[in-house]
Order: structure tokens, then C-alpha cells, then sequence
């Protein structure tokens, strides 16, 4: 079996931009804003609205038509673009499957992967702040019990793990995990089994030392929410955050997102080629996303991805000034030390399970962003959020093929910006 290496399960990417070329029109679409009617197209006359619409038809087909190969071509994408003081637009193309020709619409549902992993640092932060406890203090004093089960992390800060700055091995690279994964697709996964792929393995580095993208350190912090607080995670991510903003399109689902989910609005997946033993498979419900848990087990649309990601930034929208400044805070996706803002041009930086990336000596327009790519078998989730005007981009996509990264996206931000200003 060949081993999964870079393209973890639920992996967040960071790729450098390129220059791209858009490709013809495929598939059926529509064009939103605020709504959408699948096969239908807008009549608005605002041109900021107009111009929205065209580039994200463009990209819609573009990345559609990225994947030559017909296992692992996507079939279905969305987009959401918003200014501020304007509606967002979306744009939404395809079908659900190679061979299911139900029309995408804007209620679709795709997985996100990763993207997951900030609703978790949400989480904690809320949870630490309400029981006066620190980023900083270890897994053996905020959860007595996880850490007698395991020991050897018991000194972990919650920072280290959020940071991914533990040293923890990464469960998703064990060919055990994977060979596990894919013979039983619909079974539920334990915490405690998908801790066990990591468990015995040697740290990477002292904890606090550098960085390693692993994660195993979000499973361990959905069984420290899970102590503090005294709930099932799920509950947690419903009351403090989907619940609240009114998301009803963005699920956590603890094992099949059949169950939380209409199944009618699930979209297949695509598994790309460096997902072996998936590569080239077809990802139909039911299927279990409890491998991913705490670390890449949402599902959603791009519009309900957007509002969150909106809020998620916003002061007081679900963090206080504090919380979101610990939230965004920089360690190098280098050496793991912290950083200070701004950001030097090029350079990349880590969060509390977010994202940023000074982009300035390529895009005059973006010397900070926020942005994540979350990866799964057979999806990709994406967004990319400007810090000084809060325009943004979001993306959900039925396909993991490596062709498909956020180079376009960025190029359509730093055009949004100047579209927002006129």
C-alpha cells in the first residue's frame, strides 16, 4: 500500500501562487445574491455585481476543468465572494456526481476538512476565558484524566497543540490509520482508536520547539473540550457557534453526516491521486467522518463557510478583541518561534488553527490574509479573507485532486478588493 506522505487526511495546504488560464464553460450553473436558483441566472444591473458574477464563472469553470483525469475530475463547485455593504454573490456549477446528475445549488453540502480545526480553537478560547484558565497551561492540569491516559502528553500546552507546535506525530500518516479508514468507510472511529495510531510514537522535536502539522493535537483537544466542559464536543460546536449564527447549512457530524445532514443535499467525492489507497475512488453517503473529528469533521455549503468566516474575524462577533488576538497570534510554519505583525512580504504563519500569509510582493492589495485549504478523501474546502477591508472568498469543491489548490482563489481576492472599491 502506498503511504498517504504530504496529503494528509483533512490536511491544510499552503501552496506559493501561480499565473493561471481559465478554461470553456462546463455543466449547468447559476449565479446568486443572497440566493440561488439552480439553472437560473441573476438580472442584477449593479455592476460591482456584474463584475462578481463574470470572474466567478470564470474560476468556477477553471477549477472544474483543472483534473484531466476522469476518476478524480470534480464535478461540482461553489463560490461565495462579499464586499462589505453588499450582498454576497455566489456562483454555483455542476452536478453531484460523475453519474448522478443532480444539479448543485447553493443548499448543497461539501466537506471542509480542515477549516474545521478554527471552530475548535473557537471553542477553547470561549471555554478557557469562562473558567479563567490559560492557553498555556498543560493538558495534566486542564484535564487530569486525558492525560493519565496519556501520559507521555501530559506537559502539552494547549497552545502547543493549537499552535501545532507539540511535537505530536501526526495519526493521518500511519499506514494503520489508512488501511483501517478505507476497509471500513461507514464505521465509527473512537477517539480513543485514532489516538491509538499516534500514541506510542516518539515526538518529533521538545515540545515547543518548531512546527509540525499534525492532527493528532485537535483530537487530543476534543478530548480536553470534552473534560472541561463536561459536554459532547458536537454540542459544543452546535450552541457556541452554528446554532448562534444560524447556520443551517453547516453541520458537525460525530460520525455519518447522513445523521445531521439531508442526505439529499450531500455531495459525492473524488478521491485524488495521492490518496492511495482512495485514488480515483468515488465517496458516496453513507460514509463516517468520525477519523477526522475535532480536526476536519464539518460539512457545509460555501455561503454558511463565508457568514462563519465573516463573524470569525470580526471583533465580538464569536471572539472578544483578546480571544481573536490570541487567535490570529504567529508562529513560524518554519521553526515554530512566534512572529510579530506585520507579517514580513512572503512570509507564512500559523495561528490557533488559522492561517496568514503577507502576500504584498505579489498582490499590492494583500499584505495580510487570512486563509485555509481543508482537505478530505474526496473534497476541498477553502477560503481566503482579507484583514484590512474584510472582503473574502470561499470555495467547497467535490474533488482532492492535487491540481486543485488556492492560487485562483487568491488572484480573485486581490481582484475582489479592487472591485469593492469602485
Amino acid at each position: 500500500m502506498k503511504k498517504v506522505n504530504h496529503k494528509h487526511l483533512f490536511v491544510a495546504k499552503m501552496t506559493h501562487l501561480a499565473s493561471v488560464l481559465y478554461a470553456g464553460a462546463i455543466l449547468a450553473s447559476c449565479i446568486a445574491i443572497s440566493a440561488c436558483s439552480t439553472g437560473g441566472s441573476s438580472t442584477s444591473t449593479n455592476p460591482q455585481t456584474q463584475q462578481i458574477q463574470t470572474m466567478l464563472e470564470s474560476t468556477a469553470n477553471y477549477y472544474l476543468s483543472l483534473e484531466s483525469a476522469a476518476s478524480y475530475k470534480p464535478s461540482g463547485i461553489q463560490l461565495n465572494a462579499s464586499c462589505p455593504n453588499m450582498n454576497p454573490v455566489t456562483w454555483v456549477h455542476g452536478t453531484f456526481g460523475h453519474n448522478n446528475l443532480q444539479l448543485v445549488t447553493q443548499n448543497s453540502i461539501f466537506q471542509l476538512g480542515s477549516i474545521t480545526k478554527s471552530f475548535t480553537s473557537v471553542v477553547m478560547l470561549q471555554l478557557l476565558s469562562e473558567k479563567n484558565l490559560s492557553l498555556d497551561s498543560n493538558i495534566k492540569s486542564l484535564a487530569p484524566l486525558l492525560a493519565a491516559r496519556y501520559p507521555q502528553w501530559e506537559l502539552i500546552t494547549i497552545r502547543q497543540l493549537l499552535n501545532m507546535t507539540s511535537g505530536i506525530p501526526d495519526y493521518s500518516e500511519q499506514d494503520a490509520f489508512t488501511t483501517d479508514a478505507f476497509n471500513n468507510p461507514t464505521a465509527f472511529m473512537p477517539l480513543s482508536q485514532v489516538l491509538g495510531y499516534a500514541e506510542s510514537l516518539p515526538f518529533k522535536f521538545a515540545p515547543g520547539t518548531s512546527y509540525n502539522y499534525s492532527n493528532t493535537n485537535y483530537t487530543l483537544l476534543e478530548e480536553a473540550i470534552i473534560e472541561i466542559s463536561g459536554h459532547p464536543f458536537e454540542s459544543e460546536i452546535n450552541q457556541r457557534i452554528i446554532n448562534k449564527l444560524g447556520l443551517t447549512n453547516l453541520h458537525y457530524p460525530p460520525n455519518q453526516p447522513t445523521a445531521v445532514a439531508n442526505p439529499a443535499q450531500i455531495v459525492y467525492g473524488y478521491a485524488g491521486a495521492g490518496w492511495a489507497p482512495y485514488a480515483g475512488t468515488e465517496i458516496l453517503p453513507p460514509y463516517s467522518l468520525s477519523y477526522a473529528n475535532a480536526g476536519g469533521a464539518i460539512i457545509s455549503n460555501a455561503n454558511d463557510l463565508n457568514s462563519y468566516i465573516h463573524t470569525l474575524f470580526t471583533p465580538n462577533g464569536l471572539l472578544s478583541p483578546s480571544q481573536l488576538s490570541a487567535l490570529i497570534s504567529p508562529v513560524s510554519m518554519t521553526t515554530g518561534q512566534p512572529l510579530n505583525y506585520p507579517l514580513a512580504p512572503g512570509e507564512r504563519a500559523f495561528g490557533l488553527g488559522v492561517m496568514a500569509m503577507n502576500l504584498s510582493n505579489s498582490f499590492a492589495n494583500l499584505p495580510l490574509i487570512y486563509l485555509y485549504t481543508g482537505e478530505t478523501f474526496g473534497f476541498l474546502g477553502m477560503y481566503a479573507y482579507d484583514a484590512n477591508t474584510g472582503i473574502s472568498m470561499s470555495m467547497t469543491i467535490n474533488s482532492s485532486s492535487s491540481r486543485i489548490t488556492m492560487n485562483q482563489l487568491i488572484i480573485d481576492l486581490n481582484n475582489l478588493v479592487e472591485i469593492c472599491k469602485q
